[in-house]
């Protein structure tokens, strides 16, 4: 019961957030989400380049 109630506030703060960002940001949100996405897409194989050159061979 009390893991039902702790998921139900978690979604109930989810949507009050959600609804906050679409609400402050309107027309501009879509373009945030865009350039989150961007640097996300982007980022990935940047880090995985650098990390690569960091491990060591297994023997």
């Amino acid at each position: 019961m009390k893991d039902n109630l702790m998921l139900l506030a978690a979604g109930i703060i989810c949507a009050l957030l959600a609804w906050a960002f679409f609400a402050y940001f309107q027309n501009a949100a879509f373009t945030i989400l865009l350039l989150i996405f961007a640097i996300t897409v982007l980022a990935k194989p940047v880090k995985s380049k650098f990390s690569h050159s960091k491990k060591k061979p297994n023997k």
